[in-house]
């Protein structure tokens, strides 16, 4: 007999559960009780790896995996030493996020369970410029996929604002069966854009500020353009970035692309050049070779690091942060405010790009 494929064991399982219901003797055979036994000790496997995961995270933080709304806090209070450290550390809180957590069970419905003090925490050299803000998330969809938005809303409105996306797909849920297919639509993306710039207008990217220094600007530069870069949904997927601090990450992307395709898997698979591919090891040689650069000018702050963005490539970047538009405190009386565009990039080294062979 070939061997037994999943669904074909759960088809088993189910026979054997209304056997055991019914009074009935089992029906299976010595091979097929064996085929389940043999696969759910290699899901017991694979939860005891995952509990083990978690373990390790707990370890490290005072994060209670049964509740998450406790804070997510560094066993230590002080400043990161290095900035790899904080990259470090905003790497592995997204990546916890997209591992052990459904998005409902850390999203909730719209955003709202979010423990986005406990992430902000992380970013303890970003500050918002006026003390009746609050940072929240949001978590929208659009149909083709989801994504989540920082915001910096009035403690007052809070709970307006998720009554207000709420209201967005209740009603859009609601509109009318016999309305032409393409007029549907229409609505539809009439009603994201005006939730897009509602989200737009509450993003906490504008209204923050931190001090011109290698943390703060460091922690600055990642929160305008990677603190919203992750726990995305179907074909949202491409926009998922990080920046890259380990060689260890390297061997991981280069082992991920030369794996082959299991028998039975989607092949999920990208055209790159291989050479580039190769030169990866050559060029990344240690964890040294991928610490981000960052210094400090009178007037301006120049920083670059590797970038790896999951479906296009790993790209060395140059930023520079003009201090004269750097965002300041602004007095809690002041309420129409706007912060400068400071952010330019001025180097951009492909080391590899990556063009997707599939579609969601």
């Amino acid at each position: 007999m070939d061997e037994i494929g999943k669904d074909e064991i759960l088809k088993l399982k189910r026979e054997k559960l209304k056997a055991r219901l019914l009074g009935l003797p089992e029906s299976l055979s010595e091979e097929e009780k064996e085929a389940i036994k043999k696969w759910e000790i290699s899901l017991k496997i694979k939860e005891d790896e995952k509990l083990e995961a978690i373990s390790q995270y707990r370890s490290q933080y005072s994060l209670d995996i049964n509740d998450i709304e406790l804070p997510w806090k560094p066993k230590t209070d002080s400043h990161y030493s290095t900035p790899t450290q904080f990259l470090i550390e905003v790497n592995k809180f997204q990546d916890y996020i997209e591992r052990y957590f459904l998005h409902e069970e850390i999203f909730g419905e719209f955003g709202e369970k979010f423990p986005i003090e406990s992430y902000m925490r992380i970013y303890d050299m970003i500050k918002l410029q006026q003390s009746k803000f609050k940072f929240r998330c949001a978590y929208t969809h659009d149909g083709l996929g989801g994504w989540l938005n920082i915001l910096a809303v009035n403690q007052s409105k809070a709970i307006s604002i998720y009554n207000n996306i709420k209201l967005f797909f209740s009603s859009d849920n609601k509109e009318p069966t016999k309305v032409d297919f393409k007029e549907r639509w229409s609505r539809r993306e009439e009603s994201l854009s005006r939730l897009r710039m509602l989200l737009d207008s509450l993003s906490a990217k504008d209204k923050i500020y931190t001090s011109f220094s290698e943390l703060g600007c460091l922690q600055y530069l990642h929160f305008i353009n990677f603190s919203e870069a992750f726990a995305f949904e179907w074909h949202s997927l491409p926009r998922r970035k990080y920046v890259l601090t380990s060689i260890s990450e390297i061997q991981k992307i280069y082992e991920n692309l030369k794996r082959p395709i299991l028998e039975g898997e989607i092949p999920y698979r990208f055209k790159f050049d291989e050479d580039k591919l190769e030169n990866l090891l050559k060029i990344f040689k240690s964890d040294e070779d991928l610490k981000p650069s960052i210094v400090m000018y009178d007037n301006k702050c120049s920083i670059e690091w590797i970038e790896f963005h999951t479906h296009s490539g790993i790209f060395q970047r140059r930023y520079e942060i003009d201090k004269s538009l750097m965002p300041c405190k602004s007095l809690d009386d002041i309420s129409n405010y706007a912060v400068p565009t400071n952010v330019r990039l001025v180097s951009d080294i492909d080391h590899l790009n990556l063009s997707p062979l599939f579609r969601y």
